[in-house]
């Protein structure tokens, strides 16, 4: 049986995620499925995020605003979890809740 392949998001990365100090990032990052279950589908489509991966206490989270608080004080309030926002286009967000579990 062929596992389908998990699902991708291009984000923005900002300092400090990596050394420049002053410079953007693209990346390509893939979504660990395992987030699914953290927060209600329908909570995702009001905040327009989508939890992409976890490091111990951290999740990181594409958002389509990433430097909305009320949204990331939300996702930290029902993970228990310290939000670390990249940026995702409203299209990736769109797209990825589409089909998102």
């Amino acid at each position: 049986m062929n596992a389908s392949p998990l699902p991708k998001i291009t984000v923005t990365l900002f300092p400090p995620f990596f050394a420049a100090p002053t410079t953007q990032h693209r990346a390509r990052l893939t979504i660990d499925p395992n987030l699914s279950d953290l927060i209600p589908i329908e909570t995702l489509w009001q905040l327009r995020v989508v939890p992409i991966t976890r490091h111990g206490r951290i999740i990181t989270c594409a958002m389509e605003d990433p430097e909305d608080l009320e949204a990331q004080a939300q996702v930290q309030a029902l993970t228990g979890l310290r939000v670390r926002p990249v940026a995702a286009s409203a299209q990736e967000i769109t797209r990825l809740l589409t089909v998102w579990r």
